[in-house]
């Protein structure tokens, strides 16, 4: 025999078959699927306090929980609204960091933010199954001085929200609703990320503290090329390559900063230019070089010139191998070189 913990009496109200023992039972109790009369069985020592159908009958427990989400959400929020107590919904947001100013995207793993908004303070008319244009929304929420203004709330017990509805624009508050265990979040008047799924509410991203942000201690690459047309590669801090950027303003014409995600230590590294037989960093070194030609920055690089070629000798730190002038050289000769051409153009 179906056995169910909530019922409705003859005005409409939810009752809690556990919250009877020992108490007056009100007569006639009905279910809240079927409407036929149930039984309270309140006094036992073995089975939990329950109701059960005066006359066995064939009764849908998914619908049982559908309709009683809705009653319960309608219940709490009007008690809410008559009693001007807080229905919360708990919004998680992500933290913005503004620590350097837009120079880097802070990458430090931020902790998210709870935005808390009281529905109740917002929308102050609820009802049950409202056709709103095309939809009838299990339970619709409407702002009385803007009308416009309004949150769909769905009891999701076996079919989840479409498509149609999910992109449709609405603020949608989609409530999982598993067990009878989910009536007591829905009248617990706070839903959190855990409760339920929230579509539409775009709360804006807190504002991270200063100790939130670790990225000033991290390694990071900065690329550098300067008005002789010379370009390097260093790695260190986020602090001390911004520092060196205000510092070599008057000098540096193109900086990019690259996050090292390699997880190697490279903060003894020196400022250097970096050929490509430095495995971890010269396929770096050629890449930015490339780019800032690409971004039309005023760079002279052999790298780029039509005349270099590979040193191949692994002993040597010189990375460029010159075929017009049969030597090996670093890739930064090309800024006083005479016979420095681009690839892309003719000798």
């Amino acid at each position: 025999m179906v056995q169910y913990r909530f019922a409705i009496d003859s005005s409409d109200k939810i009752v809690d078959a556990k919250e009877l023992r020992g108490q007056a039972i009100p007569n006639p109790l009905w279910c809240v699927s079927c409407g036929q009369q149930l039984v309270a069985k309140v006094d036992g020592k073995i089975k939990q306090p329950h109701f059960a159908h005066k006359v066995q009958v064939e009764c849908n427990g998914e619908t049982y929980l559908h309709r009683l989400a809705k009653l319960a959400f309608l219940e709490t929020y009007s008690q809410c609204i008559q009693e001007g107590i807080p229905y919360i919904v708990a919004i998680s947001v992500p933290k913005r960091c503004e620590r350097f100013n837009g120079a880097i995207s802070c990458f430090s793993k931020l902790p998210g933010s709870i935005h808390e908004i009281n529905l109740a303070s917002y929308f102050s008319e609820v009802a049950i199954e409202v056709k709103d244009g095309a939809f009838i929304p299990d339970v619709l929420l409407r702002s009385t001085s803007k009308p416009e203004e309004k949150v769909f709330v769905e009891m999701a017990v076996t079919h989840f929200l479409s498509k149609r509805k999910r992109r449709s624009g609405r603020r949608i508050i989609e409530i999982p609703v598993k067990d009878e265990s989910s009536i007591d979040v829905i009248r617990s008047r706070r839903l959190g990320s855990s409760d339920a799924v929230f579509i539409g509410f775009h709360p804006s991203p807190a504002l991270a503290t200063q100790d939130e942000c670790l990225c000033a201690g991290m390694p990071v690459y900065g690329f550098f090329v300067y008005k002789s047309g010379k370009a390097y590669l260093e790695c260190l801090s986020v602090a001390h390559i911004l520092a060196k950027i205000e510092r070599q303003k008057s000098t540096l014409i193109y900086h990019n900063i690259i996050r090292d995600k390699s997880h190697q230590d490279y903060s003894q590294a020196e400022l250097q230019e970096i050929g490509i037989f430095d495995r971890n960093r010269g396929f770096l070194f050629l890449e930015q070089v490339i780019l800032a030609q690409s971004r039309r920055v005023p760079i002279k690089n052999c790298f780029l010139c039509r005349y270099s070629g590979d040193n191949w000798d692994s002993d040597s730190s010189q990375s460029i191998y010159c075929k017009t002038y049969r030597k090996a050289c670093n890739s930064n000769e090309a800024s006083v070189c005479d016979r420095y051409r681009l690839k892309s153009q003719t000798a």
